[in-house]
């Protein structure tokens, strides 16, 4: 996405996205036009008329200057451009799926949750409150549906018992349970959330690699991410340890020694040789 976009939307931006949206839209006195609430006037009064045109325009105009080329032309390509509520709806739809990337970057922010952080400086207690609330809140609305029980569904029909006529209840649809989202599902996604939080400083690329990979983010693919991590840091290691070896030997082979008996060698000096320190032994005894 350009750098020149102010705002810009995406999967990671979005709920900082949708807030600046909303302050935006009341800053216009535009919120109910973008919740669809407020509709062009049917009066003939050309100054109320025109007040709504000016507020949509300006609205409208803010939210296509936070996208880019490819997210005007393919994800609200074909909504009509004055369409203020359909555009925000198709935004958020695209942007704000309920999938393990939609839940795990939600749990990353209520996690890393600070009061007064960079885009709260100047925040009260209450405000800071308010966020914690509105992040579970997010969180809950992102939610698979649960564990479910359907009863079994039965018909009335009717039979004979000997001669006597009754009604029988005939069995159309068994019972069935459905497991859906589980507490173990979310503490799942709890500990997957963690781990690029948990990296340190000179992880950056990891932690790119494992927030990009939105609904990919499994448990799974998030240890196989982390076992190659592992391989290119032992390989790192190992190349280092040879590279090491390599100029140890290449340093030693430079270097020259010069023994009385033995001349110029690659392995030790004259107060060095087993020769001399023979002979030098030899005298001491003699003496």
């Amino acid at each position: 996405m350009s750098s020149t976009v102010e705002n810009p939307l995406n999967v990671f931006t979005v709920q900082h996205w949708k807030r600046v949206c909303i302050n935006k839209a009341l800053e216009l006195n535009a919120y109910e036009i973008l919740m669809g609430d407020e509709q062009m006037p049917s009066s003939s009064d050309t100054r109320i008329r025109a007040s709504f045109i000016e507020r949509r325009s300006k609205l409208i105009g803010y939210i296509r200057s936070t996208l880019d080329h490819s997210q005007t032309t393919t994800i609200i390509g074909g909504i009509d451009v004055l369409d203020a509520p359909a555009i925000w709806k198709q935004l958020l739809k695209a942007y704000e799926p309920k999938d393990a990337g939609g839940r795990i970057s939600v749990l990353q922010e209520l996690i890393t949750l600070r009061k007064g952080d960079a885009d709260h400086e100047n925040e009260s207690y209450s405000d800071y409150g308010a966020r914690a609330i509105s992040l579970a809140s997010r969180l809950a609305s992102l939610l698979p549906i649960g564990s479910s029980y359907e009863k079994e569904t039965t018909k009335p029909t009717a039979a004979k018992i000997g001669t006597e006529d009754v009604t029988i209840h005939e069995l159309e649809k068994p019972s069935s349970f459905k497991p859906g989202y589980t507490a173990e599902d979310l503490a799942m996604d709890l500990a997957i959330a963690m781990i690029p939080i948990g990296l340190g400083k000179e992880d950056t690329m990891l932690q790119h690699t494992l927030n990009h990979l939105g609904s990919n983010l499994t448990s799974q693919t998030a240890l196989e991410h982390l076992r190659k991590a592992d391989t290119l840091v032992r390989n790192a290691s190992l190349a280092e340890g040879t590279s090491a070896a390599a100029l140890s030997a290449a340093s030693n082979k430079k270097k020259r020694f010069h023994c009385e008996v033995h001349g110029k060698n690659n392995t030790h000096a004259s107060k060095d040789c087993r020769v001399l320190k023979g002979k030098q032994k030899q005298k001491a005894q003699v003496a």
